[in-house]
């Protein structure tokens, strides 16, 4: 028996909205699966990314942990060094406080190096040892000054010294007064003994009649002396 025609007709209508909808429903799935997997890409980059930055961070961490505690390279970076140093490493006493050495130009500085006589440390730095405050060790040693005083006392006795070395340790006097001998450079090797007062804050200086041999003979005979380093 033959359907009718209109019956067949809309039968067909209905299997064609039917594959319509069907097809309209693939691809919207398709496109959400897209985006989903666009997704999944977007943010495994960013973690990407994200790890990335923070193993450079780890990177960095380490790097600066490996260099604790912090190594001072304010001298390295001065064209001008406040502390003059041997070939060998061996360090005079400062021209200068740290705070007032990086106020000066460098023309103020060449100068003031003109008016100071720095001491070259034993190895043990006795004289920053005694600089050191005692009442806070964190404080810059005032080892600084004794280039400007010992300047001033060469000038005023006609001593043509540009720097002297340390000799010996000449002993203790009291809390706040140490002795040390000095060598100067001059011509005929003037000896000084040089009284830190103060833990340094100022300095007083006597000429010495006795060759360094017999002034560390008599340094070695107090039980506080110290042998110097000093080769020479």
């Amino acid at each position: 028996m033959r359907l009718p025609v209109e019956k067949k007709d809309r039968k067909k209508l209905i299997l064609t909205i039917a594959g319509g909808i069907a097809l309209l429903a693939l691809i919207i799935g398709l496109a959400v699966l897209g985006s989903y997997r666009s997704g999944k890409q977007q943010e495994a980059a960013s973690q990407k990314q994200q790890e990335e930055a923070h193993g450079e961070q780890i990177e960095e961490e380490d790097s600066s942990w490996e260099e604790w505690p912090p190594v001072y390279k304010e001298e390295e970076e001065e064209t001008i060094p406040r502390i003059k140093t041997t070939e060998e490493g061996q360090a005079y006493t400062p021209y200068a406080s740290s705070s007032k050495w990086k106020q000066l130009t460098d023309a103020q500085k060449e100068e003031m190096i003109k008016n100071t006589i720095p001491v070259l440390e034993d190895w043990n730095k006795t004289i920053e040892r005694i600089c050191t405050s005692r009442t806070n060790a964190k404080v810059e040693p005032y080892s600084y000054t004794l280039a400007t005083f010992l300047h001033s006392f060469c000038e005023e006795n006609g001593i043509q010294a540009t720097e002297g070395y340390f000799w010996a340790y000449a002993g203790w006097v009291s809390n706040d007064e140490e002795d040390v001998y000095i060598v100067l450079n001059d011509e005929a090797e003037t000896v000084l003994l040089a009284r830190a007062i103060d833990q340094g804050r100022t300095w007083k200086f006597e000429i010495m009649e006795e060759t360094k041999e017999e002034l560390l003979e008599k340094a070695q005979q107090n039980e506080n002396a110290v042998e110097p380093d000093y080769e020479g």
